[in-house]
């Protein structure tokens, strides 16, 4: 096969961002077999996007650089919406 779904679900982040591809990618593999080590990997690559997005955006990190204070400034600056609308 030589379609994206050969590549798993992640090949677009390949090009640009293959740090993230890789973190996707163990995150995937290990859903069933390690449900444990697929949620690290899942937050390691939430919190990657959030610094992805920081230096795309030129933001300054906030004094207390914690995921949730991370979140809240790119929500604040519109780059992120707020959870719940899009429920």
């Amino acid at each position: 096969m030589t379609d994206s779904s050969s590549k798993g679900n992640f090949w677009f982040l390949e090009k640009d961002f293959p740090f993230l591809k890789k973190i996707a990618d163990l995150a995937e593999f290990y859903a069933y077999s390690d449900r444990s080590c697929a949620l690290i990997k899942m937050r390691l690559f939430a919190e990657k996007v959030t610094d992805v997005l920081f230096c795309e955006h030129f933001l300054d990190y906030p004094k207390d650089n914690t995921f949730h204070e991370r979140l809240l400034v790119l929500r604040g600056e519109g780059i992120l919406d707020d959870a719940k609308s899009a429920w």
